[in-house]
């Protein structure tokens, strides 16, 4: 599967780990899942008992992406529709959740959600691990960066209302785009990158969560749709 690399700098000490968060942030795995690409449902709002969606390229609807995901998780679960453990209540008497219809029909499943949650609870865990390797806890956190093609159409509100990310202040999280290609280049141009990139490596430690005798208890907590 796709590991989602993690970092925690406490000013002294990088400390590293990876977890096994699967392809579900990419929009694989799901049923009607896609990268972030033209088609793509990025963005989802409640609009009285339906949605609002907006779309990459503004064309008609193929499936939802990885920030699309996480908008209708946290929407369904506000509304009463999904519950914290992942399961459609009542209001939802088929057990699954018709967001488009029409030419391409997008519907969400419980294997769908579960997906998700297995991917943020591997996520949890690992951030919960190195804060505790560093001595910190989350209300520590200064700065949370969230990299990459998924971060770009992130919502935070709604990445913390489903526990996908810690419960801090909205504007210390930071949305960063091409980050790996960026660390390429500067290390392709800049002497002075190379030599902190060096420095940084000198004092990281790497946490294995595989060797973790807590990951498992976290990994289970963090199942749960509902912020830390």
């Amino acid at each position: 599967g796709t590991n989602t690399e993690i970092a925690l700098w406490d000013g002294r000490t990088l400390w590293v780990t990876s977890t096994p968060g699967g392809p579900a942030f990419e929009g694989c795995g799901i049923r009607h899942g896609m990268p972030a690409e033209p088609g793509a449902i990025h963005r989802i709002r409640a609009r009285g008992d339906g949605f609002e969606l907006s779309v990459l390229a503004h064309g008609t609807p193929h499936g939802l992406c990885g920030s699309g995901l996480v908008d209708f998780l946290a929407v369904l679960v506000v509304s009463g529709r999904l519950d914290a453990r992942g399961r459609f209540t009542a209001k939802v008497p088929r057990g699954s959740c018709t967001l488009a219809r029409g030419e391409h029909e997008i519907v969400l499943g419980k294997a769908d959600v579960d997906v998700l949650q297995r991917a943020k609870a591997a996520l949890g865990a690992g951030m919960e691990t190195l804060l505790a390797a560093a001595g910190m806890t989350r209300d520590d956190l200064r700065r949370v960066c969230v990299a990459g093609a998924f971060g770009r159409f992130l919502d935070v509100p709604n990445a913390q209302a489903i526990g996908l990310l810690p419960t801090v202040p909205e504007g210390r999280v930071e949305l960063h785009v091409d980050t790996a290609l960026a660390g390429c280049e500067a290390a392709l141009f800049s002497t002075q990158a190379v030599a902190r990139f060096r420095r940084l490596a000198e004092t990281a430690t790497i946490i294995n969560l595989s060797k973790s005798p807590d990951f498992d208890i976290l990994f289970l907590r963090h199942l749960y749709l509902q912020p830390w």
